[in-house]
């Protein structure tokens, strides 16, 4: 167990652990950009699988508290910006970031604030002895994609999704050649993310999932030409689609 999510990436490229899991895309917050920094700065991580999973957050807090009485919610950022309907009801609520939702409620449950909350699953309410004051905060169809990752490449014959990072030249049409490369060797796109390089110029590093597996002649030819055209990229992984 570790606090923070780049304590997930130095155990996973340090060899502590076999394997790590981390928050990459929520379907109503958009994407955790900390953790794409992270798959730079940890160059031996490798995209193993991943994992759709729906996320319901509710409003906990210790035994007496009423919705009226609460003044401060702890939570994740990410988990306030997925209630955000929640704090237009209630403006005069105060959001406080924590590290992640579990820690926020095993916090709220050594501490015994009064007149404080957190948004956490209800599994951790349950674990913590919290009681939950309101359940399904976030929308229905609230759902989080999460990466497996490991530090040795593993590719199979039914690693049908690859994730790639690349920089591309700073020239008139840059990107639209190199997206239109995947599309003329038949491949598609299912999402593209960019993240600054934080050299100060204003650079961007770029991440797309594409259709496709390795061994494909098609995938050969789009990255042979990325090659070719002098594109730094970097393969994150070729795994299985979430089933």
């Amino acid at each position: 167990f570790v606090e923070h999510f780049q304590d997930v990436a130095e155990a996973v490229q340090s060899g502590k652990a076999d394997y790590g899991i981390l928050p990459m895309d929520n379907s109503t917050y958009g994407m955790v950009q900390d953790n794409y920094d992270l798959l730079n700065r940890y160059p031996k991580m490798v995209v193993l699988g991943e994992i759709h999973y729906p996320v319901s957050h509710c409003l906990c807090s210790i035994v007496g508290e009423e919705v009226e009485s609460i003044k401060k919610v702890y939570s994740h950022p990410q988990a306030l910006s997925q209630c955000r309907d929640f704090f237009s009801l209630h403006p005069d609520i105060e959001q406080i970031p924590s590290v992640n939702t579990a820690i926020a409620a095993k916090e709220l449950s050594e501490s015994g604030e009064r007149e404080a909350a957190v948004l956490c699953s209800r599994e951790a309410a349950e674990h913590y002895g919290l009681r939950i004051l309101q359940d399904k905060l976030s929308k229905e169809e609230n759902a989080t994609r999460f990466f497996v990752f490991g530090n040795e490449k593993i590719y199979t014959e039914d690693s049908y999704k690859l994730s790639i990072s690349l920089t591309i030249p700073d020239n008139v049409g840059s990107l639209y050649q190199i997206l239109g490369n995947f599309m003329f060797n038949g491949l598609s796109l299912s999402m593209i993310q960019s993240r600054p390089v934080g050299d100060g110029a204003f650079t961007y590093r770029f991440f797309i999932d594409v259709s496709g597996n390795l061994s494909d002649s098609r995938v050969g030819n789009a990255l042979s030409t990325l090659k070719e055209e002098g594109v730094d990229f970097r393969i994150l992984g070729n795994y299985p689609k979430e089933n």
